[in-house]
Protein backbone atom coordinates (compact mmCIF):
# COMPACT_ATOMS: atom_id res chain seq x y z
CA UNK A 1 0.00 0.00 0.00
CA UNK A 2 1.39 3.60 -1.22
CA UNK A 3 2.18 5.71 1.54
CA UNK A 4 -0.74 8.06 2.61
CA UNK A 5 -3.26 5.62 0.75
CA UNK A 6 -6.14 3.90 2.73
CA UNK A 7 -7.31 0.55 1.77
CA UNK A 8 -11.22 -0.45 1.78
CA UNK A 9 -11.65 -4.46 2.68
CA UNK A 10 -13.96 -6.72 4.18
CA UNK A 11 -13.59 -7.88 8.00
CA UNK A 12 -16.54 -10.18 9.75
CA UNK A 13 -19.00 -9.45 6.49
CA UNK A 14 -18.67 -5.72 7.19
CA UNK A 15 -16.55 -2.92 5.55
CA UNK A 16 -13.44 -1.27 7.10
CA UNK A 17 -10.40 1.35 6.48
CA UNK A 18 -6.94 0.51 6.86
CA UNK A 19 -3.78 3.04 6.64
CA UNK A 20 -0.67 3.93 8.63
CA UNK A 21 0.28 7.57 9.32
CA UNK A 22 3.32 8.35 11.16
CA UNK A 23 4.49 4.60 11.68
CA UNK A 24 0.83 3.63 13.38
CA UNK A 25 -1.62 1.73 11.71
CA UNK A 26 -5.51 2.70 12.02
CA UNK A 27 -8.47 1.20 11.12
CA UNK A 28 -11.70 2.79 10.87
CA UNK A 29 -15.18 0.10 10.97
CA UNK A 30 -17.39 1.80 8.57
CA UNK A 31 -20.47 -0.72 9.90
CA UNK A 32 -21.77 -1.14 6.59
CA UNK A 33 -21.96 -4.78 5.03
CA UNK A 34 -20.08 -5.36 1.68
CA UNK A 35 -21.92 -3.52 -1.38
CA UNK A 36 -21.45 -1.73 -4.20
CA UNK A 37 -23.16 1.67 -3.11
CA UNK A 38 -21.44 1.05 0.39
CA UNK A 39 -18.01 0.46 -0.82
CA UNK A 40 -18.19 3.77 -2.94
CA UNK A 41 -19.24 5.45 0.90
CA UNK A 42 -16.22 3.47 2.11
CA UNK A 43 -14.04 5.04 -1.14
CA UNK A 44 -15.42 8.42 0.13
CA UNK A 45 -13.84 8.12 3.77
CA UNK A 46 -11.09 7.20 2.65
CA UNK A 47 -10.41 9.54 -0.01
CA UNK A 48 -11.26 12.40 2.76
CA UNK A 49 -8.76 10.49 5.05
CA UNK A 50 -5.66 10.64 2.23
CA UNK A 51 -6.91 14.35 1.50
CA UNK A 52 -6.06 15.34 5.40
CA UNK A 53 -3.13 13.37 5.45
CA UNK A 54 -1.60 14.99 2.38
CA UNK A 55 -2.82 18.39 3.80
CA UNK A 56 -1.69 17.92 7.39
CA UNK A 57 -5.05 17.80 8.23
CA UNK A 58 -5.40 14.20 10.14
CA UNK A 59 -6.98 13.49 12.91
CA UNK A 60 -5.30 10.45 14.82
CA UNK A 61 -8.36 10.12 17.07
CA UNK A 62 -10.50 8.93 14.24
CA UNK A 63 -13.71 11.36 15.72
CA UNK A 64 -13.45 13.41 12.19
CA UNK A 65 -13.91 10.20 10.44
CA UNK A 66 -16.37 8.11 12.66
CA UNK A 67 -20.68 8.47 11.66
CA UNK A 68 -21.97 11.37 13.36
CA UNK A 69 -25.16 10.28 15.69
CA UNK A 70 -28.22 11.16 13.92
CA UNK A 71 -30.81 13.52 16.48
CA UNK A 72 -34.14 12.50 15.45
CA UNK A 73 -37.53 14.43 16.21
CA UNK A 74 -41.05 12.82 16.20
CA UNK A 75 -42.75 12.49 13.11
CA UNK A 76 -45.17 15.28 15.20
CA UNK A 77 -43.03 17.88 15.75
CA UNK A 78 -41.52 17.54 12.24
CA UNK A 79 -45.17 18.36 11.13
CA UNK A 80 -45.57 21.42 13.64
CA UNK A 81 -42.85 22.62 12.33
CA UNK A 82 -43.86 22.54 8.58
CA UNK A 83 -47.34 24.09 9.79
CA UNK A 84 -45.32 26.64 10.97
CA UNK A 85 -43.07 27.11 8.42
CA UNK A 86 -46.50 27.14 5.82
CA UNK A 87 -48.28 29.58 8.25
CA UNK A 88 -47.07 32.60 6.22
CA UNK A 89 -47.04 31.29 2.95
CA UNK A 90 -50.62 29.93 2.52
CA UNK A 91 -54.20 31.18 2.43
CA UNK A 92 -55.59 31.04 5.78
CA UNK A 93 -58.09 28.48 4.80
CA UNK A 94 -55.51 26.10 3.96
CA UNK A 95 -53.97 26.68 6.75
CA UNK A 96 -56.80 26.04 8.60
CA UNK A 97 -57.03 21.98 7.31
CA UNK A 98 -53.19 21.92 8.00
CA UNK A 99 -53.49 22.70 11.28
CA UNK A 100 -56.76 20.09 11.81
CA UNK A 101 -54.56 16.91 10.14
CA UNK A 102 -52.25 18.04 13.18
CA UNK A 103 -54.50 15.85 14.90
CA UNK A 104 -54.24 12.63 12.78
CA UNK A 105 -50.54 13.03 12.60
CA UNK A 106 -49.93 13.18 16.48
CA UNK A 107 -52.78 10.29 17.03
CA UNK A 108 -51.10 8.18 14.58
CA UNK A 109 -47.62 8.55 15.28
CA UNK A 110 -47.59 9.23 18.82
CA UNK A 111 -43.75 9.64 19.69
CA UNK A 112 -42.64 8.00 16.42
CA UNK A 113 -39.11 9.48 15.57
CA UNK A 114 -38.96 10.39 11.81
CA UNK A 115 -36.13 8.33 11.22
CA UNK A 116 -38.06 5.28 11.81
CA UNK A 117 -41.06 6.03 9.59
CA UNK A 118 -40.31 3.76 6.46
CA UNK A 119 -42.28 3.45 3.79
CA UNK A 120 -45.04 0.92 4.76
CA UNK A 121 -45.51 2.93 7.76
CA UNK A 122 -46.09 6.02 5.77
CA UNK A 123 -48.28 3.53 3.51
CA UNK A 124 -50.36 2.74 6.96
CA UNK A 125 -50.77 6.34 7.67
CA UNK A 126 -52.54 6.78 4.64
CA UNK A 127 -54.96 3.57 5.26
CA UNK A 128 -55.40 4.33 8.33
CA UNK A 129 -56.74 8.36 7.74
CA UNK A 130 -58.65 6.86 4.29
CA UNK A 131 -60.88 4.22 7.26
CA UNK A 132 -61.49 7.77 8.94
CA UNK A 133 -64.77 8.70 7.51
CA UNK A 134 -64.92 12.00 8.59
CA UNK A 135 -61.74 12.98 6.23
CA UNK A 136 -62.76 13.63 2.64
CA UNK A 137 -60.17 11.21 0.43
CA UNK A 138 -59.25 13.89 -1.57
CA UNK A 139 -57.76 15.32 1.64
CA UNK A 140 -55.91 11.98 2.07
CA UNK A 141 -54.46 11.99 -1.66
CA UNK A 142 -51.02 11.58 -1.35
Amino acid sequence: MPKGSVNVAVFKDRLRLAWSWEGKRFWLYIGLPDTIVNRKVASMKASQIELDIASGNFDPSLAKYKPQKQESISVSELFDQFVEYKRRKIEPDTFAKYTAFQKHVSVFFKSKTTISVSESVAENFRDWLLSDRSLEPRAISF
